[in-house]
């Protein structure tokens, strides 16, 4: 009462105890799961008559290296449709863990390109797998509260963060930095 008739603030000033975490978060489980596709077999699904034509000219075997964020098919007039890397946005996802997996993704009358080649595909047929990478921490609130300030008239706890600045905690949704 006397401090409070001489405008003194009293707060106690001390290291947590479990009951100043009650009704706060204090321990977050963390897992993640990466899924990592790899595209591990492209053909391009050559038209019919694409495929009379190159046997007509007797070209049996085709090599072909691309950069895999250039483009390579378009459309009839010659708008870029998609590049290698695009190409895994079409792939599955939420499978898990797959191996040798095939998927066709169709591109009807379009253009596959690379250097001086413009094969005519229906579409591209492509190989793939998914690896999936799993990680689990936790993160803790004692790792970042170096203590507590409770006011003595009101009650209020304040959580001292290790880099010295207090803050408020008022519910689980987050915290605010007192000014």
């Amino acid at each position: 009462n006397f401090a409070k008739q001489k405008g003194i603030s009293l707060r106690i000033a001390r290291e947590p105890t479990d009951s100043d975490w009650e009704g706060r978060i204090r321990t977050i489980n963390v897992r993640m799961n990466a899924h990592m596709p790899k595209i591990t077999r492209f053909q391009p699904r050559i038209s019919e008559s694409n495929i009379r034509l190159l046997i007509e000219n007797g070209i049996f075997e085709m090599q072909c290296d691309f950069v895999s964020n250039e483009p390579i098919i378009f459309d009839k007039s010659g708008n870029q449709i998609s590049t290698f890397d695009q190409l895994y946005t079409h792939l599955p996802k939420g499978k898990g863990k797959v191996s040798n997996e095939t998927l066709f993704v169709p591109f009807p009358n379009h253009i596959f390109k690379y250097g001086k080649f413009e094969l005519e595909i229906e579409g591209v047929d492509l190989t793939y797998r998914v690896d999936v990478h799993e990680d689990e921490f936790t993160i803790s609130g004692d790792e970042f509260v170096a203590g507590v300030i409770r006011d003595v008239s009101s009650g209020e706890l304040k959580f001292i963060d290790k880099s010295d600045s207090p803050r408020v905690r008022p519910g689980i949704y987050g915290d605010t930095a007192l000014n």
